[in-house]
């Protein structure tokens, strides 16, 4: 979503919070409340020219265009690109639902991963600590989480926080993990930087 998107999703925030104030008053009934808000999204005047659809309050699970057998575009990016960066010689199969959600500008996975094999979470957890300078292992608590894995505190940010990381009861080689990134950055200007200052640094050689 671009910068038009951005906007349209602060202005359903605001079209939400702009419901009748008595009935945000905590004395109020919650579910008048509730009806109030699900009239405003569903009104004619709700702003979603861009989106489609209420995102805030909300959520879509439809992103971009539809592409063979059910997915969507974004969908398919995710083992096209995945196995293009990871150059490996066997495709590894990597498939599930994008879902938009109302955060501003981050990119977040709920990953489900199925090991060849039972690695203690110890090393598991020393292997995503020592991969690069951005990754942050978040420890798998509340407290932790809420302060480290979200949006609002990766916003702005090259950090990639990698968190709620623990092996599944489905079997020992299931393992889940929440990660986090800003795709602005990630997803445009950080590659430019890089391969401008690949640039200089061929030239200057020169």
């Amino acid at each position: 979503a671009g910068a038009k998107n951005m906007r349209e999703l602060v202005r359903q925030m605001g079209a939400i919070a702009a419901v009748d104030s008595a009935l945000q008053d905590d004395r109020a009934n919650i579910l008048d409340l509730d009806r109030a808000v699900t009239q405003t999204m569903r009104g004619g005047e709700f702003p979603q020219d861009n989106f489609g659809a209420p995102l805030a309050g909300s959520l879509i699970a439809w992103i971009d265009k539809a592409v063979e057998d059910g997915q969507t575009k974004e969908e398919w990016k995710a083992v096209a690109e995945a196995n293009k960066i990871l150059d490996n010689p066997t495709k590894i199969p990597i498939d599930g639902v994008c879902v938009r959600i109302g955060s501003m500008r981050c990119h977040s996975q709920a990953l489900t991963i199925k090991l060849k094999s039972d690695i203690p979470i110890e090393e598991i957890e020393a292997a995503i600590k020592g991969h690069n300078e951005w990754v942050e292992l978040v420890p798998n608590t509340k407290e932790d989480t809420l302060k480290s894995l979200s949006p609002a505190a990766v916003n702005g940010s090259l950090k990639v926080p990698v968190g709620r990381l623990r092996k599944m009861n489905i079997g020992p080689e299931y393992l889940s993990c929440f990660t986090v990134g800003d795709q602005l950055l990630w997803g445009a200007a950080e590659p430019v930087r890089r391969m401008l200052n690949i640039a200089v640094a061929h030239l200057k050689a020169k």
